[in-house]
């Protein structure tokens, strides 16, 4: 009788043990699965979060630094990196070439962004698309078109809001006019050049009752001609140069 009690405990306790390792083995799955899916989830809303502010902040750059005169205007981006780099040049008829800046920001996730020609553009795994196109205009056959330049010590990174002054140094507006007139990019840079070819591709859906357009490559060369329908065309080139200030220079 002892001897039957004794199996018929050690049964229940072998029971016992087999179904708490079973529960235990649940409860790590249900973790991996949590660190797998829930936890990666935050970090990537947390990410875009701080995309998002980016984003804002660098359009606020680039519509403000727009309308600025003499003055210095001060702005704030999340913490992360900035860099300055310079991309290639710009060529257009008036017989001169300006250097294609960007202004590069960049926090803990895989995208990069950044302000280039006026306009606000987002970098995943090599590929850039624009978020805030370049501003050009075609009206009373002239097409306007602003390019910033920057200059300055901009290379910064900060767990805290990273302060930026921008200045603006000069101001170049240039104006030309013929039968078409041409922009060219010239950048080793591939994501530039496809940045430049999507712009120009855009103002040619945008315009095409107003103007003919023709974009060409030619190596490391993106060039677009533009012809208005109805004559002459003029080209309104507004180049700024301006200095950026961060961190301590400020």
């Amino acid at each position: 009788m002892s001897s039957v009690l004794n199996k018929t405990s050690l049964d229940s306790a072998t029971s016992s043990v087999v179904a708490l390792v079973m529960i235990l083995g649940v409860l790590a799955v249900c973790a991996g699965v949590w660190a797998l899916i829930v936890v990666p989830e935050e970090i990537r809303t947390e990410y875009e979060i701080e995309a998002s502010s980016a984003v804002s902040a660098l359009s606020d750059i680039t519509l403000m630094s727009e309308k600025m005169d003499d003055s210095t205007v001060y702005f704030a981006l999340p913490a992360g990196t900035i860099r300055l780099e310079n991309c290639g040049e710009v060529y257009t008829e008036f017989g001169e070439t300006v250097p294609l800046t960007t202004l590069v920001y960049s926090s803990g996730g895989k995208s990069s962004f950044g302000i280039m020609a006026g306009g606000v553009w987002r970098m995943d795994f090599g590929n850039a698309a624009w978020i805030l196109y370049p501003r050009i205009i075609f009206e009373d056959e002239t097409l306007r078109f602003n390019l910033p330049v920057f200059s300055g010590n901009a290379a910064y990174g900060s767990s805290n809001p990273i302060p930026i002054g921008i200045e603006i140094k000069e101001h170049n507006p240039h104006t030309v006019s013929g039968d078409s007139i041409r922009i060219s990019v010239i950048t080793d840079e591939e994501w530039a050049a496809d940045l430049f070819e999507t712009l120009s591709t855009e103002t040619r859906y945008s315009y095409e009752n107003l103007l003919d357009t023709d974009i060409s490559q030619n190596g490391n060369r993106v060039t677009a001609e533009f012809s208005s329908k109805s004559g002459k065309t003029s080209l309104e080139l507004d180049e700024k140069r301006y200095m950026i200030y961060t961190g301590d220079k400020i």
